[in-house]
């Protein structure tokens, strides 16, 4: 989630907003990262997940291993990640996974 959060502060712009929200459906739950950020093309989209993959190549800050980290666990912890993604408007990346059982 860290990862997630961190890229959503990264890529809004000041005066920009980032939101976390939580919500359980069913036996599952949602955490949800919005922004008002830069966003992305659905063309984008597609490799986001690689490694050393960066929106933007000339940016100093970071090696694109963030979003990579961050699915290889949702991976490995049986999670799913999500991703909704506006140019212009900003993205929602929605981890889901299995809610605790309180019974």
């Amino acid at each position: 989630m860290s990862n997630l959060a961190r890229n959503a502060v990264k890529y809004t712009e000041e005066g920009g907003q980032v939101l976390l929200g939580c919500r359980r459906h069913g036996l599952r739950i949602r955490i949800e990262v919005h922004d008002t950020g830069v966003g992305m093309a659905p063309k984008q989209l597609e490799n986001i997940f690689e490694a050393f993959h960066r929106l933007e190549p000339a940016r100093s800050d970071g090696l694109g291993l963030g979003l990579f980290v961050a699915n290889r666990a949702s991976e490995l912890l049986r999670h799913e990640i999500e991703v909704r993604s506006t140019v212009g408007r900003g993205s929602c990346f929605t981890l889901v996974a299995n809610a605790a059982d309180y019974t």
